[in-house]
């Protein structure tokens, strides 16, 4: 059909336009560990720091998945003043939809999400305190 397989990944799977990757940089200078948790969070200022059209994080949680001798990755990603989406992704055998339907969200077990109403120091808050419970008393 003419269709060049090599620029229809590149474009549809690993391209990133420049602020999209500006994005990327806020987010991953912000990334912390906490035991077998990593997180980062992306704030409306940093968003308008990098001219990043989206109000997602620019599939940066599925990077930092892929981060060795994690469980959990999150991603925090303020919405408004007082909401922020919040992006699980977990090991295999970790079922995080359990966790991401205590607030209020779902998903599935690998990768799971929800909309959290308050500041983004308040959620981030809450969720790295269940999270990190959730993974070391083995609640899944």
């Amino acid at each position: 059909y003419g269709i060049n397989l090599s620029e229809m990944y590149t474009k549809t799977l690993v391209g990133r336009s420049y602020p999209a990757a500006k994005y990327w940089g806020i987010g991953l200078g912000n990334l912390k560990k906490t035991g077998k948790v990593i997180y980062t969070s992306l704030s409306l200022e940093d968003r308008k720091t990098a001219s990043y059209p989206g109000n997602d994080d620019a599939d940066l949680i599925n990077m930092l998945s892929t981060i060795d001798n994690a469980s959990v990755a999150i991603m925090f990603v303020e919405q408004g003043k007082e909401k922020v989406k919040v992006s699980w992704r977990a090991i295999p055998g970790l079922d995080i939809s359990k966790l991401a339907l205590s607030f209020g969200g779902g998903g599935h077990p690998a990768a799971s999400g929800a909309e959290i109403i308050g500041s983004l120091a308040e959620v981030q808050e809450k969720v790295l305190s269940a999270t990190i419970n959730y993974v070391k008393n083995g609640d899944n």
